[in-house]
């Protein structure tokens, strides 16, 4: 079945989505119907209605349950884990003028794209957590990516490198499949959690690193 490359089309299958993250449809449901929700659905992916509609989701919701299957499966809270997922998704870096800018949902154009999760609060508390895309090249130096992590005060974060999981999970979808994340601007997700404040979700074009932030209740 050939795919359409418009990443905000609603095209696959639950069983799709599934597979593309590795984890079982009974997770994927309480991800995205029990509060507080780890996937937000966005506008452009179908929900059932009536008897024998299958839900479609659009490849930017698949991408954002890998991302955020991959944070689950290295220990954080799902809900933490999709909201950096969705953060991703739906926010670029750079300016417009700049060819090695990062439109939201892509990689950045050279060497790899990694998102890093790491604690932004006080040592004493850990209930905020940041996240922040890099762009991975031979020139970069891990000790320089910690340096901007929670004012160079974190000695661990999490890291996911998202071009692998782009590469994984669009493979799966066949060798013809080449998603644009430049053919439509980023659909917003439904409204906002009320457990939860996104803040601070523009990336600062002037800076490599500028990190997305999430706050949750303890």
């Amino acid at each position: 079945m050939p795919y359409s490359n418009d990443p905000d089309q609603p095209q696959f299958f639950s069983a799709d989505l599934c597979a593309a993250a590795n984890i079982d449809a009974p997770t994927f449901k309480n991800w995205i119907s029990r509060e507080p929700y780890a996937i937000r659905l966005t506008e452009d992916d179908r929900r059932a209605i009536g008897t024998g509609r299958p839900h479609l989701f659009t490849f930017r919701t698949v991408l954002q349950a890998a991302i955020c299957a991959a944070f689950v499966r290295l220990g954080l809270p799902p809900r933490r884990g999709g909201s950096f997922a969705e953060l991703f998704m739906n926010f670029g870096h750079g300016d417009a003028r700049d060819p090695k800018r990062r439109d939201a949902g892509e990689l950045f154009p050279t060497g790899s794209t990694v998102l890093v999760a790491f604690p932004a609060g006080p040592q004493d508390k850990k209930e905020l957590w940041a996240s922040v895309g890099v762009n991975m090249t031979p020139a970069t130096k891990l000790e320089d990516v910690f340096k901007q992590l929670n004012g160079g005060r974190e000695t661990a974060a999490v890291m996911i490198d998202i071009s692998a999981i782009y590469e994984r999970t669009r493979k799966i979808f066949g060798p013809e499949f080449a998603p644009d994340f430049r053919l439509r601007r980023a659909s917003q997700p439904h409204a906002c959690r009320p457990d939860r404040d996104v803040a601070d979700s523009r990336r600062e074009a002037s800076s490599t690193f500028a990190p997305d932030f999430c706050t949750e209740k303890p």
